[in-house]
């Protein structure tokens, strides 16, 4: 289903990989799930490309994230991330969908 799971308290390296066309997300991280997800091409998933939930933080940085059939980022349910330098675009249900009360740190070394 997912392309990748990350889960209870995992704190995995994700880098140089291109996940697509999955049934579900793209990567999806639960029950305080951590990692660092850089430089990944996600993509065409039928659901969020990374979806973040339960507790959950990890790190995405200059991810590209898009054609998904979801939203780009989906944070809820008391997770959160850090994000960084990602190009998140061209996704049905927006690039960053976010649950009520999630407030991720987003980062940015270049104005645009």
């Amino acid at each position: 289903m997912a392309g990748v799971w990350i889960k209870t308290e995992s704190n995995p390296t994700l880098k140089r990989n291109k996940i697509f066309d999955g049934r579900d997300g793209g990567i999806c991280i639960f029950n305080g799930g951590k990692g660092v997800l850089e430089e990944n091409d996600i993509f065409r998933n039928a659901q969020a490309g990374v979806l973040i939930s339960t507790q959950s933080h990890p790190m995405l940085r200059r991810n590209r994230i898009f054609d998904g059939f979801a939203a780009g980022v989906e944070i809820t349910n008391n997770a959160t991330a850090t994000l960084e330098d990602n190009q998140i675009f061209n996704n049905r249900f927006g690039g960053l969908c976010l649950a009520s009360g999630v407030q991720p740190i987003a980062r940015c070394k270049y104005s645009h």
